[in-house]
């Protein structure tokens, strides 16, 4: 019987079926090793504000439903969102700036983000000391040098009047077994 010691690692494949907009995180039922490399892609749509909107986005932070003129969605994401000013509009994207910033400065509110914590429990985005990466529709992240449990989360900041989910799914590739890698050759000089 002979194994191939070279073969490529093994991918295991999970599914978080709903990424609920209106919670701090969601777990992903998945504890990462240091530097596992996850492959994440998302659908769905979440309304960042169903009392004063809506303001409807996918995972990219791309909006699909704009509030209307005159609401408390457009005047919060034409004033507080970047670029300042600018109306949100059916296409576009809105920033989230200071001082209204939770999750990922600089990137589109709504969009799929995610975070390692060491806690499996997390209640605080100090929880996450790498802080959290923008995923999207579809995106690798790494996780850090000291692995974690995987959570996810919509980038905003008033998740109170959040509705809709995001359904993830990640192919996760499981890092090599120490003791299936082979042995380092030697060189003949080396040969005693």
């Amino acid at each position: 019987c002979s194994s191939d010691l070279n073969a490529p690692s093994v991918a295991i494949v999970s599914t978080v079926t709903s990424v609920d907009s209106s919670k701090f995180v969601t777990a992903a039922g998945v504890q990462a090793s240091p530097g596992q490399v996850f492959t994440i892609t998302a659908t769905g749509t979440v309304n960042l504000a169903d009392q004063d909107g809506p303001y409807v986005v996918d995972a990219n932070g791309t909006i699909v439903t704009a509030p209307p003129a005159g609401s408390g969605a457009y005047n919060f994401f034409t004033n507080n969102a970047g670029p300042v000013g600018v109306a949100p509009v059916v296409g576009a994207q809105k920033l989230m700036i200071s001082p209204y910033v939770a999750y990922v400065a600089n990137q589109a509110y709504g969009a799929l983000v995610a975070g390692f914590s060491s806690t499996p429990n997390p209640s605080a985005i100090s929880d996450f000391p790498s802080g959290f990466t923008l995923v999207g529709v579809a995106s690798s992240i790494t996780a850090p040098s000291t692995g974690g449990y995987l959570f996810f989360a919509s980038n905003d900041v008033n998740l109170t009047d959040n509705t809709g989910s995001f359904t993830v799914s990640i192919t996760a590739s499981t890092p090599a077994n120490p003791a299936q890698v082979a042995p380092a050759k030697r060189s003949p000089s080396a040969a005693t």
